[in-house]
């Protein structure tokens, strides 16, 4: 039983469950203020550890600056360290916080997000990225704000969609305090990681990321945008050529991208084929970057201050850094080297975004894309710079699908809304290219592998991410198939369901036994002396627990009965549960429809036939398991609606045989191990209780 709660705690469920929506956007702002002061702990801690190792300005000319031998082993012993700290800090490896991990925790609920995990696995990042391999910095600033939405969260009873928001709201901080781009930090978590628009989505995104900016310019100062572009000439369309050329680009773009999703996808695999340890692994990842970088420097780091020159129409270095080398091959050479580098980098399994270097591969895409496009058609088109922005835009639209925030990305990442037509532009082709060449984005790959579902609205996603697993019953009965007749029969009798399904010795499911047959059979008792329950078995459609739920619900609509049998997979027939209609609709209610519906006929004075009672707005009804502290107490010891303002309405318990007894709720009921309680109440007095009772019962 959880402990009583103070009066200072029972205020604060009080003010939540009467004000969750002010409770609410509060806790947004307060995200956004720690995600500021994260981001910027973290991107001070990343230069400090560099400033440290190589002295400079910026990450390029600090490893310029280093001897050759240097190079190379300055990212090895830094991505080295970083995989020792992987294995060595609790929940490092496996720490939730990256964009696909928020995605499945708001569209799916099926994660949990841990704060010190998330920490230990950013001091693992710190030493990575601090040591010049090609990860971003962004990645572990969106986990760690990401972390303390869901933290701040889990201290107050907010119902499950708001702390789900909550946690988007994290994302929204992170990608603001990272880039100082509030609207883009916006649609990032309406296009990417909620993929749906409504008035709290956008305001709980919005708050988050106008509140890191606004606190990160007025505690640390307002720095100019990351790709000021105001040393430019102004933007003007000069040919129709020219627009021609930006749908070039963003072919070019479009194309690059997948080979970098490929190269992301290969090098993961290969690696995870590797039976290395993982401090073994992360050095040759970090001998990849630094045997690169030996004679490009350019790869080092996020690529930052290469892309920043790159869209100011310079090459990083210059030519003559790279003697004999072409403009043209030297920018060829960038893109191809960044996304080894890069490759070499993640799939090893170090923790870093892609978000920036994606945006150098795009600069030196559009870069050689611009002069090129010069060479052709001289006079044609404005500077080469500007193709390096918009290869930016093309690049993000590709990897991430999201052609309007990689565009309103740009436009605010160089403060400069005339490019916005050609952003656009070329985003669009760039996203048609890649959508064309590959269905997924660099974000939804992930999820793709774990089998998400990850096309067509949120509500789509949810029902097609549903496993069979999931949903099953795991506690239900099955009968021997050395079962004489007589007790089938009487089996058959004690309970309400029309087949009952047989097992072998070794729980293997032989097949289903239905209630016509055994009647057939009763007519004729002088033949059932000798039967058992094989004899009386037919085969019967199966599911998966791996299966998706939408899959099965097309077998399930095709059988008389309302639910299938589930065995472990189809070549080994092994009992594991039983999937039913009713679980499959009471999960769409809940999960998509995003409601508990309670519905129970009323019979109103003088009326015919009774009407029905909807669940008034704002209540809740769960069914919850009991936990091990309450097993041998009986409901009114157990205090429950006291102290979480609930009512105990029923009791479910399997019965003898499988089925399911459901009991109305009295004060002398002794609950016991198995029992489930179903309770009514105001929905953030129900998540009150579940955040209470629900550890006890998970035993962490």
């Amino acid at each position: 039983m959880s402990r009583p709660r103070t009066p200072f705690e029972a205020l604060i469920t009080r003010v939540t469950r009467d004000r969750e929506e002010v409770v609410f956007f509060a806790l947004c702002a307060l995200v956004g203020i720690a995600g500021a002061f994260l981001g910027e702990l973290f991107k001070w801690s990343v230069d400090l550890l560099r400033i440290l190792i190589a002295p400079g300005g910026n990450v390029l000319d600090s490893f310029v600056a280093l001897p050759g031998w240097a190079r190379v082993a300055v990212p090895a012993v830094g991505a080295l360290c970083a995989g020792w700290l992987l294995v060595q800090l609790p929940g490092a490896r496996t720490a939730s916080g990256g964009v696909p991990e928020v995605m499945e925790i708001v569209l799916l609920g099926k994660k949990s997000l841990q704060f010190r995990p998330v920490i230990n696995k950013c001091a693992a990042a710190l030493c990575a990225i601090g040591t010049g391999c090609s990860l971003g910095r962004e990645g572990p600033i969106i986990q760690l704000a990401t972390a303390t939405a869901a933290r701040f969260g889990r201290l107050l009873p907010l119902s499950e969609e708001s702390w789900r928001l909550l946690t988007a709201g994290g994302v929204a901080a992170g990608v603001a305090a990272a880039y100082r781009t509030p609207l883009a930090a916006t649609l990032f978590v309406v296009e990417i990681i909620i993929g749906r628009l409504n008035v709290r989505v956008l305001g709980a995104a919005a708050t988050s990321a106008f509140v890191a900016v606004i606190t990160r310019d007025i505690v640390f100062g307002t720095d100019e945008a990351l790709y000021a572009v105001g040393s430019l000439e102004p933007f003007r369309i000069r040919s129709l050529g020219e627009i021609l050329g930006w749908g070039g680009l963003g072919l070019a773009t479009g194309v690059v991208a997948v080979l970098f999703q490929l190269a992301l996808q290969g090098g993961t695999w290969t690696f995870s084929k590797l039976n290395l340890p993982v401090p073994v692994k992360t050095l040759l990842g970090g001998l990849a970057v630094g045997w690169i970088g030996f004679h490009w420097p350019e790869i080092f780091g996020n690529g930052y201050e290469a892309s920043r020159r790159m869209a100011l129409g310079e090459t990083p270095l210059g030519l003559d850094f790279h003697a004999g080398w072409s403009l043209a091959g030297t920018l060829g050479a960038l893109v191809v080297l960044k996304i080894i580098a890069t490759a070499g980098s993640v799939s090893v399994g170090l923790p870093g975004g892609i978000f920036t270097p994606t945006l150098f591969v795009g600069a030196a895409t559009g870069l050689l894309a611009g002069e090129g496009f010069r060479a052709l058609a001289p006079g044609a088109t404005g500077p080469a710079a500007d193709w390096a922005l918009f290869g930016m835009a093309g690049a993000l639209a590709a990897t991430m699908h999201a052609p309007l925030l990689s565009t309103v990305m740009l436009v605010e990442l160089c403060d400069d809304h005339h490019r916005l037509p050609a952003l656009l532009a070329v985003s669009l082709v760039a996203y048609a290219t890649a959508r064309a060449l590959r269905n997924t984005s660099i974000y939804t790959d992930e999820l793709r592998r774990k089998g998400v579902a990850t096309e067509g609205s949120a509500e789509a996603r949810l029902l097609g991410s549903m496993r069979v697993g999931d949903l099953m019953r795991s506690d239900v009965s099955t009968i021997a198939m050395s079962m004489p007749f007589a007790e089938v029969s009487a089996r058959f009798a004690a309970i309400r369901s029309t087949l009952l399904y047989v097992t072998d010795e070794r729980q293997r499911l032989v097949g289903a036994i239905d209630l016509h047959d055994v009647k057939n059979a009763e007519a004729s008792p002088e033949n059932n002396l000798l039967v058992i329950a094989s004899d009386l078995a037919k085969p019967i459609p199966v599911a998966y627990p791996d299966e998706k739920i939408i899959d099965v619900n097309r077998r399930l609509w095709l059988q008389d009965v309302g639910h299938i049998p589930v065995v472990k997979s189809a070549d080994d027939p092994t009992w594991c549960g039983l999937l039913t209609r009713r679980d499959i609709l009471g999960a769409v209610d809940r999960e998509i429809l995003r409601r508990n519906i309670f519905m129970a006929p009323v019979q109103q004075a003088g009326a015919a036939r009774p009407d029905w009672f909807e669940l008034p707005l704002g209540g809740r009804m769960e069914t919850v398991k009991v936990p091990a502290a309450l097993w041998g107490k009986s409901l009114s010891e157990s205090e429950l609606g006291r102290k979480y303002n609930v009512m105990v309405l029923a009791i479910q318990r399997t019965g003898r045989y499988g089925g399911i007894e459901r009991r109305l709720a009295t004060p002398d009921w002794i609950l016991e191990e198995g029992d489930h309680i179903v309770i009514l109440g105001p929905e953030p007095a129900v998540a009150s209780l579940l955040s209470g009772l629900l550890p006890a019962d998970s035993g962490s």
